[in-house]
């Protein structure tokens, strides 16, 4: 009954796609080691995308810091029954985690707009387009607090229909999961600036099918589906296949008690983190008998710290470390 159910979700997948021919890649996710490096693993733009890059243009505004952005310009390549919206975000923090750091504003069928940004006239700023059925395309700027930019030309990208579907480590269809979808390279401006981090929007299954609009070049997806699979990170090349399958490894786990001289210690911070695993930190505060729990973790090395105390937790694909950690009787931290 799975295979069959597994090929109709297939079949689907062509049929939502238009399209006859798939070009299936399967990827096995992997424990790694080595640290993450961040979005596109620390790697520049190949010369072959440069040459290839749209072109774009913009002339900075320059303004008190604390006053308000204003941006205006025009989109190119979108068709007349596109519809789009023109983003600008507040660089906050990791900025995409709060929706409250962007700002949407419709775009009209004459692709021409002039929009105010009033939110968090304290921050930096980058600017993007999103349209149905394209990428999301942002402007190769960061904008510093007070600054702006008039005769804006962005050229949209042209899209890549992908299709991703999962299964878990025992061969299960995943149903239900969703993915951040970043630059699969460091990104620069015109002059060599490196840019803040930009993700470039973010997909959910339907069915046990996302289906994505790529540009035609590797873009990076974390993907994520519930407590008992592991996060997973994993550059994809939509010129080399329109259906990525993902077969998934089971979370690990860490929980334990932690006391103070035999007695439970609590509300003592429990701070974790996998460094091959982008977005993995997790802080946790013990409850009043001392215990702390952290499922959903990445499969590897997690760098555990409770208190002034270090430990290094090896974890397996769905095991579950319990510690018993005794503050008074461990070695402090360097």
């Amino acid at each position: 009954m799975k295979c069959c159910v597994f090929l109709s979700l297939l079949l689907g997948v062509a049929v939502a796609r238009g399209q006859t021919t798939e070009k299936l890649q399967t990827i096995q996710a992997e424990i790694r080691t080595e640290n993450w490096k961040g979005w596109g693993n620390g790697e520049p733009l190949p010369a072959e995308l440069k040459k290839g890059r749209a072109p774009e243009k913009f002339t900075r505004i320059h303004a008190h810091p604390g006053l308000p952005q204003t941006f205006s310009g025009k989109v190119v390549g979108l068709a007349p029954t596109q519809k789009a919206q023109i983003g600008i975000v507040s660089m906050i923090g990791t900025q995409w985690l709060s929706n409250k750091n962007y700002e949407w504003f419709p775009l009209d069928a004459s692709r021409a707009f002039s929009v105010v940004s009033v939110n968090h006239p304290e921050a930096g700023k980058t600017f993007l387009v999103k349209a149905d059925a394209s990428p999301w395309t942002f402007l190769r700027a960061d904008f510093a607090p007070g600054e702006g930019a008039s005769d804006i030309e962005l050229h949209i990208k042209p899209a890549v229909k992908t299709a991703v579907t999962m299964e878990d480590a025992h061969g299960n269809t995943v149903g239900w999961f969703q993915a951040e979808i970043f630059n699969a390279y460091v990104m620069t401006d015109d002059n060599g600036k490196q840019l803040d981090a930009q993700r470039f929007g973010k997909g959910v299954s339907n069915g046990g099918v996302m289906l994505l609009d790529l540009p035609s070049e590797p873009v990076a997806l974390l993907l994520e589906a519930g407590p008992k699979i592991a996060p997973y990170y994993m550059v994809i090349d939509p010129r080399q296949a329109n259906h990525f399958h993902f077969k998934m490894l089971d979370s690990s786990r860490i929980k334990g008690t932690v006391t103070q001289d035999g007695k439970p210690a609590a509300q003592i911070e429990v701070y974790t983190v996998n460094d091959a695993a982008p977005l993995s930190a997790s802080i946790r505060k013990t409850d009043a008998a001392g215990r702390f729990d952290l499922p959903g973790r990445t499969p590897g090395v997690d760098h555990l710290t409770v208190g002034s105390y270090q430990t290094d937790v090896q974890l397996k694909p769905g095991e579950t470390a319990d510690l018993k950690i005794d503050l008074s009787s461990q070695p402090a931290a360097n």
